[in-house]
C-alpha cells in the first residue's frame, strides 16, 4: 500500500494514535478528511499551542444556550477543514443522549473526492 498525500494516522477509540500496523496505521481518502474533521469539531479554542485560533469555543457556546452560533462555528470548523469543498446539510445535526450526557454531531459535507460523504462525531460527558 503506497501512502497517498493526505494520508493521516488512524485514531483509537480513546483518540489515541495506532502504532506498529505499518501503513495500515493511516489513513486516506475520505476517511483521513473525517478523522480529521471529527479531531477538529472536538478541539477546544486554545487547546493548540501552535494555533491558539483553531477550535470552537465550547464553553462559551454550550452556556449562551443559542444553537445557532454554535452551529455556525461548528459549519465554519468543517469548512475550513483540508480537503472540504463544501457543506451539503444547510446546518450540522445535533443529538444529546440524556442518560449518557454525550453529545452527537452529525454533518454531511462534499469533499475533493465525493459530492455527498456523511459522519458523526460524540463528545463524551466530562
Amino acid at each position: 500500500m503506497t501512502l497517498q498525500g493526505n494520508a493521516v494516522r488512524a485514531l483509537n477509540p480513546q483518540h489515541d494514535w495506532t502504532m506498529g500496523n505499518g501503513s495500515a496505521g493511516y489513513l486516506q481518502g475520505n476517511a483521513a478528511i473525517a478523522q480529521q474533521v471529527n479531531c477538529r469539531i472536538l478541539q477546544i479554542l486554545g487547546e493548540c499551542f501552535w494555533d491558539a485560533t483553531a477550535g470552537i469555543a465550547w464553553f462559551q457556546w454550550l452556556s449562551s444556550k443559542s444553537p445557532g452560533g454554535l452551529a455556525l462555528a461548528i459549519q465554519t470548523v468543517i469548512n475550513n477543514s483540508v480537503n472540504v469543498v463544501g457543506i451539503n446539510l444547510p446546518t450540522p445535526v445535533f443529538a444529546l443522549n440524556p442518560n449518557t450526557r454525550a453529545f452527537t454531531i452529525t454533518w454531511n459535507i462534499q469533499t475533493v473526492f465525493t459530492k455527498s460523504f456523511s459522519g458523526s462525531v460524540t463528545a463524551p460527558s466530562a
